[in-house]
Parts: C-alpha cells; sequence; structure tokens
C-alpha cells in the first residue's frame, strides 16, 4: 500500500512539473495581448487615436446669402437710426381696404417727405452694396488692393485721446455722412453729419445729429436722438424679453418751431419680435 502511494505521488508529481515547463516553455514562445516580454521597448512606443467620422459635403451659400448678408446688420442699424426703434410712419404704408381713401388727391406734405425719405434710405442700400462688393473685389485682387487700402485710411481716422477716450471718424461715401464716434467706457455717442447723398464726396452738412445711448443689466436700453438744423427731439426706451421680443417705449418732440418736418409730439409704445 505504501508502495503504491509512493507511487502515484511520485507520478503526479512528475505530471505536474511537465505542465508547469510545458506552460513556461508555451508563453515564451507566444506573447500575450496585454502583456509584453520587454518593457523598455514597450515605454519607447507612442500611440495615436484615429476618429472615425464622415465628412459632410460643403453646401453651397445661396446667392442672397453671399451678396446680402454681410451687410445686413448695417441696415438694420441705419434703419433704425433713420426711423427709429419703433417706426411710426411705416403705418402709413400698411395695405387698407377703404375704396373711399382712392377718391382722396389732395397733397399731403408730411406723407410726400415721408416718401423722399424712404426712397433715399433705398438708394443708400443700392448704393452702400455696391461699394462693398467693389471694395471686396479691391480688397482681394493684389493689383487694386493699395487703393482699397488708401480708401480705407482716408475715411477711418482714430484719434487718441488718453487710455480711455478715442475719437473715430468715419466717413460713408454712400450715403455721404461722416460719424465722429466717441469710444469710451461710460456711454455710446456719436454726432453724424448728413451731407447732399446725390453730391460726391463731401459738402455743406444739411443736418447734424448727435447720439447719445447706455444699455444697463444687458436688457434695457436707453438712447436719445437729437437733430440739431431740424429742431428735432427722440428718446427711446428699448427692453429686450425673452423669447426675441422687446418692448418700445417712445417720445418725440421739437424745439424749434420751424423745420425741416412737421412740428408735432409723438408719444408711442410698441412690443415686437426682435428681427
Amino acid at each position: 500500500m505504501l508502495q503504491y502511494l509512493g507511487l502515484m505521488k511520485g507520478f503526479f508529481s512528475g505530471l505536474l512539473a511537465t505542465l508547469m515547463l510545458g506552460s513556461m516553455a508555451f508563453a515564451q514562445s507566444r506573447d500575450w495581448e496585454g502583456y509584453t516580454q520587454d518593457v523598455s521597448a514597450e515605454r519607447s512606443q507612442r500611440f495615436y487615436e484615429i476618429y472615425l467620422f464622415s465628412y459632410r459635403p460643403a453646401q453651397a451659400a445661396d446667392l442672397s446669402q453671399k451678396i446680402f448678408n454681410p451687410l445686413t446688420s448695417e441696415f438694420k442699424l441705419k434703419y433704425r437710426e433713420t426711423f427709429g426703434q419703433v417706426d411710426a410712419e411705416s403705418i402709413s404704408y400698411q395695405p387698407a381696404n377703404f375704396g373711399m381713401l382712392e377718391s382722396f388727391k389732395g397733397y399731403n406734405t408730411a406723407v410726400e417727405a415721408e416718401n423722399k425719405k424712404r426712397k433715399s434710405f433705398a438708394e443708400y442700400m443700392t448704393k452702400r452694396l455696391f461699394e462693398h462688393h467693389v471694395d471686396n473685389y479691391f480688397k482681394n485682387d493684389p493689383t487694386m488692393r493699395p487703393v482699397y487700402e488708401t480708401k480705407e485710411k482716408l475715411s477711418n481716422i482714430n484719434v487718441q485721446v488718453n487710455q480711455s477716450f478715442k475719437f473715430n471718424f468715419r466717413y460713408n461715401l454712400s450715403n455721404n455722412t461722416l460719424d465722429i464716434n466717441t469710444l469710451n467706457p461710460w456711454v455710446d455717442s456719436k454726432v453724424t453729419l448728413e451731407m447732399n447723398p446725390r453730391s460726391f464726396g463731401p459738402s455743406t452738412p444739411l443736418e447734424e445729429r448727435v447720439w447719445i445711448g447706455k444699455t444697463f443689466f444687458r436688457k434695457w436700453r436707453l438712447q436719445s436722438n437729437v437733430a440739431n438744423k431740424d429742431g428735432v427731439i427722440k428718446i427711446e426706451s428699448i427692453h429686450w424679453l425673452q423669447a426675441r421680443w422687446t418692448t418700445s417705449m417712445g417720445y418725440q418732440d421739437t424745439f424749434k418751431e420751424v423745420g425741416l418736418t412737421t412740428r408735432q409730439r409723438i408719444y408711442y409704445l410698441r412690443a415686437q419680435n426682435s428681427f
């Protein structure tokens, strides 16, 4: 019995030794995934992430976007400066379903002046659009770029008074105006000299406007516009609400008995979607 047990013990010991030697030889003959036999070589390896995704083909921009989009913000700002945040006179251009108005042949000087004002603004937009694309062509053409740079230097002049106060003189050829901006950390202010828009180059100012505005808490703005020669002052309060809505309150009055426009006092209140 003891001899049999000794034999079994020797057999299992030999089998275990054989298995251990075989596994060591097999491990040395194969590189297991996630393990290495050379640590120094592994440390010198560099790995890079590869992102696999498909590129969407670039969509061609609409022709109207190429033509008008670069000037959209400028046209909106000029429209508000010309007709106010609340365009009270635009009610005259709303469609009316009263047939009797068609037989009215009277001459209304206020409506005629408003027509000329809007026609002048339309002419400004056309000339400004043409000027913008000509400037863009000159800027990208190496032979014409010096002309563009000279024009920019003459129409845009900065005068630094101190670290927090600067004057910017900006001449607009399209509507023949000169904007004198005072850049300071307190209020937004500007003086505009409006000259004859049909003449080429600076001429005698037809109107002198002073703009002063201030934005509070990023949602409320108070601004004023004074036309010196016409003798008209406008004060507007703008409040930006949620979902792109704004409320506007305004007051317009005259401080001269005679001026270029009709002498009147206007109060207005309007809620509108921000465009």
